[in-house]
C-alpha cells in the first residue's frame, strides 16, 4: 500500500464536529508528488480530536472520506495495492511530469509527439499525433515524444538542461559515452556526426516504475548520466543532460513511455490517441506537460 494523506482533516472528520462554536484546530494537508506533509495536529499527530470553542473535543475520523480504490491505515487514507496517489484520488498507473528542466520557458522549443497512425506511411512525414495534427507536430513510426532543446548546440555547448526522472522508479538500464554531436543533413536527407564517425546507439536512462511502465531518456549529453542501474529515483530528480547522440537531428530529449507489455505508447490523451492521459497535467504552462509530481 502506497500511503499519502488524500484530504483535508475538516473534509474527512465528522460533520458534526463543526458546531459554529468559537474556532476549530484542525492543520492542513498537502499533497506533492504522491507523499504527505502535515501540521501539528493533522495526519499521524496523534490527537485524534478536535477542540471546540467550549472547550470539550470532539473525535475525528480522518479517514471517513476517503476516496475510493483506498483504506484507511494508521489515521491516514492509504491507496490499494495496484493505485497510486494523485492530488485527492487513487489512480490506476503512474502519472508523469515534464521529463526535462524547464525554468522560465528557456530550454524547451517544440515539441514534436508520437505517432498514432498504425499504417506505414507513405513517408516520413506521414503520421498523426494524439490531436490528429500531421508534421510537425509528429512523424512516420516515431514512438516518442520529443523536446527540442531551444539554443540547439549553443544551448547545449553552454551547460544545456536538466533530464529529470518523470516519476519515482528505479533504473534497470543506462548507457553513456557515445559521441554527442549529431544532427540532421537536410541535403542529404540523413542523420551525420560532426566528427565523421558513423552514428552510434544513444546515451540513454531507462526507468522502471512501481506500475510496472517504463520511461526512456534517450539522445542525452556525453558522459552527463549522474544515476547508475540499480539506482531508485525520485521524480523530479536530475538525472542527465540533454545531448545529441544517436540517430539525433539535433539536441533534444526523446521522452518515451512503455507499458507493461513492452510496446511504446502516447502518453498525451487526445482523440488519435486514447481518453486517458498519462501526465499528471497535461496541459501546463507554456502548452507543455506540468513539472507537478504524482
Amino acid at each position: 500500500m502506497r500511503r499519502v494523506a488524500l484530504c483535508f482533516l475538516t473534509a474527512c472528520g465528522d460533520p458534526s464536529a463543526s458546531t459554529g462554536e468559537g474556532s476549530s484546530s484542525t492543520g492542513d494537508v498537502s499533497t506533492t508528488g504522491g507523499s504527505s506533509e502535515s501540521s501539528s495536529s493533522g495526519f499521524g499527530s496523534g490527537s485524534g480530536s478536535e477542540t471546540r470553542g467550549d472547550s470539550s473535543t470532539t473525535a475525528v475520523d480522518p479517514c471517513a472520506a476517503c476516496p475510493q480504490h483506498s483504506q484507511c491505515s494508521d489515521d491516514a487514507c492509504v491507496c490499494d495495492d495496484g493505485y497510486f496517489a494523485n492530488n485527492d484520488a487513487c489512480v490506476d498507473r503512474i502519472l508523469f511530469a515534464l521529463p526535462m528542466a524547464n525554468p522560465d520557458a528557456e530550454f524547451i522549443g517544440e515539441v514534436v509527439g508520437f505517432d498514432n497512425d498504425p499504417l506505414p506511411g507513405d513517408g516520413p512525414l506521414d503520421c498523426q499525433s494524439h490531436d490528429g495534427q500531421p508534421f510537425p507536430a509528429c512523424y512516420d513510426d516515431h514512438t516518442g515524444t520529443d523536446f527540442i532543446l531551444l539554443g540547439g548546440f549553443t544551448t547545449m555547448d553552454n551547460g544545456s538542461a536538466d533530464v529529470l526522472a518523470a516519476a519515482e522508479g528505479v533504473v534497470v538500464f543506462t548507457h553513456d559515452g557515445e559521441y554527442d554531436r549529431c544532427a540532421l543533413n537536410l541535403a542529404a536527407q540523413m542523420v551525420q556526426c560532426e566528427d565523421g564517425g558513423p552514428v552510434t546507439p544513444p546515451n540513454e536512462i531507462t526507468v522502471l516504475h512501481d506500475d510496472g511502465m517504463s520511461t526512456r531518456y534517450l539522445h542525452l549529453k556525453k558522459n552527463s548520466i549522474l544515476v547508475a542501474e540499480g539506482d531508485r529515483v525520485s521524480c523530479g530528480q536530475v538525472m542527465a543532460l540533454v545531448g545529441s547522440s544517436g540517430n539525433s537531428s539535433a539536441p533534444h530529449l526523446h521522452f518515451e513511455v512503455v507499458d507493461v507489455e513492452g510496446a511504446s505508447i502516447d502518453p498525451y490523451a487526445g482523440p488519435s490517441s486514447h481518453p486517458e492521459t498519462y501526465w499528471v497535467e497535461q496541459d501546463g504552462a507554456n502548452d507543455l506537460p506540468g513539472a507537478s509530481c504524482q
